[in-house]
């Protein structure tokens, strides 16, 4: 037996107010991470890049 029922208790928001919020705020932080793995790897493939530019145009 519950000291409070279910039906009383009225928290001002729904569960699908919960997973929208939510998943707007995961939107909302995954270009900023997306933007920071394109930084971190962006030397690596320049530099994959002119090595394969190089070695190409040495061999002919």
């Amino acid at each position: 037996m519950s000291v409070i029922s279910a039906s009383a208790v009225n928290w001002g928001f729904t569960s699908n107010d919960v997973l929208s919020n939510s998943m707007a705020l995961f939107s909302t932080l995954a270009g900023f991470v997306l933007l920071g793995i394109a930084i971190a790897f962006a030397p690596r493939l320049i530099t994959l890049i002119k090595s394969a530019i190089l070695g190409r145009s040495s061999s002919r």
